[in-house]
């Protein structure tokens, strides 16, 4: 239960997703309150509920932390992640 105490830290917005009344999927969206770092926030512990998966849960997720992000973050600047994860996945095949 620890885990779950931090993650309603002043910088980290836990999005979900509920479908009747039940957790489906989830995001963390990590800000940086940093001087130096007020530009940037990371998305963190991206996950859904196997009996929803393959639904679209978790790319809503990433839209309405991106979107969130935009909010939240001075000269909102997003990593791709989806770019990295296509170059990882050629080089490993």
């Amino acid at each position: 239960m620890k885990y779950w105490e931090k993650v309603l830290d002043p910088d980290v917005i836990l999005l979900v997703a509920v479908k009747n009344n039940k957790i489906i999927g989830t995001v963390q969206l990590h800000l940086c309150l940093k001087q130096n770092g007020q530009h940037r926030a990371e998305i963190a512990k991206l996950m859904t509920h196997p009996d929803y998966q393959r639904q679209g849960i978790a790319r809503l997720l990433m839209r309405a932390a991106e979107e969130r992000a935009q909010q939240e973050v001075d000269h909102y600047w997003f990593w791709i992640l989806e770019k990295e994860i296509l170059q990882t996945s050629s080089i490993n095949h």
